[in-house]
């Protein structure tokens, strides 16, 4: 939608202006953090305060790449370089050696690095400030699901759902997914996922799809999450590939639900404005955001997106309605992953 706009965001970005997470485990993202400075933080991202609730009609919406389940201390800190979790047994520090740990360290990206939850706890009292109703999530292995919605309900003091779908080396390891508010959102179906690409390595890169309706209302809508191929593992053609391969996904699930009009892509394109990938998706509603997300701490490019349309053709209308920090998306701090998670008051027609 409003080709003319993203024309001159194409322009702003280019000022404005990457990467993302590879680990030392079997579920290597492929995507490398790298050693990365913690920049001045923009104002205009902070919640000072809860926002208040979406309009009827409406909700809110987010994507988030949270780096490895959010289950570590931010990426920016880490111990000792390693090649295997054994390493990080030096210097007083205890090795992870079961899902159950934490305060143990584990090696994630070459480096030994704490594995406390903070990150995702840090995401989670944002959640709560933000009232987020529905989350796109990338880069969680299903084993630690239970875990991540323990979090969200001790800091949002509500009750969530979730489903994910495993991806990775031999489709497992790491995953992908939503989580919603009960009290808000329904599940009406489970659409399962898609294989978009099985790179060389042979991991299988998915998409999750849910149809869920607000509390209440008879009005359904899709919700899709995953990510495109990352740095060397791929390039622009094979992302764009796997977003055809996904939007023609997306329009089969769907015309199962002629009711259900909105349907919305929360995802980790790897790839920015413009590219072509993303013009796969031109004809969505992307809010207009144009800030970077990664690398978080002083973020260079626009990677993450939220993208809106009502029918298999696009958006026929904003599906996004409240102007916010980045044009009708909103931008978070840096919360110690790798990404800024973005949110939007989505239209649910």
């Amino acid at each position: 939608m409003l080709s003319n706009a993203r024309m001159v965001r194409l322009a702003l970005i280019a000022v404005l202006a990457a990467g993302c997470a590879v680990a030392d485990e079997v579920s290597d993202e492929g995507d490398e953090a790298g050693d990365d400075m913690i920049g001045e933080a923009d104002p205009s991202d902070a919640i000072t305060e809860p926002l208040a609730a979406p309009a009827p009609g409406q909700l809110r919406v987010v994507q988030l790449n949270p780096y490895y389940a959010g289950r570590l201390a931010p990426y920016t800190t880490y111990a000792n370089s390693c090649s295997a979790t054994t390493e990080c047994s030096v210097s007083g520090r205890s090795a992870c050696t079961a899902v159950t740990q934490s305060g143990c360290y584990e090696c994630i990206d070459h480096k030994c690095r704490q594995r406390n939850w903070e990150t995702m706890t840090h995401a989670a009292t944002l959640f709560a400030a933000i009232h987020a109703d529905v989350i796109g999530i990338e880069e969680l292995d299903p084993k630690w699901a239970p875990k991540i919605d323990q979090i969200l309900e001790a800091k949002t003091g509500t009750v969530w759902e979730y489903r994910v779908s495993a991806q990775g080396i031999g489709g497992k390891g790491s995953g992908i997914g939503a989580y919603w508010r009960s009290d808000r959102v329904e599940l009406v179906a489970d659409a399962g996922t898609v294989d978009v690409d099985t790179l060389a390595s042979n991991y299988i890169v998915r998409f999750k799809g849910l149809i869920l309706r607000p509390a209440g209302s008879t009005k359904l809508f899709g919700f899709f999450s995953g990510k495109l191929v990352w740095g060397s593992s791929g390039d622009d053609e094979d992302r764009r590939l796997e977003a055809v391969r996904l939007r023609n996904w997306i329009n089969s699930i769907m015309a199962k639900y002629p009711e259900a009009k909105a349907r919305i892509v929360a995802s980790d394109f790897n790839d920015t404005i413009g590219s072509p990938a993303y013009d796969v998706f031109e004809s969505y509603d992307d809010g207009d955001a144009v800030k970077a997300t990664s690398n978080a701490a002083s973020p260079r490019d626009r990677i993450d997106y939220l993208m809106w349309a009502d029918s298999g053709t696009g958006a026929s209308q904003p599906g996004f309605v409240t102007a916010r920090s980045d044009g009708r998306l909103g931008r978070s701090e840096y919360f110690g992953s790798d990404h800024r998670f973005v949110y939007g008051d989505a239209r649910i027609p």
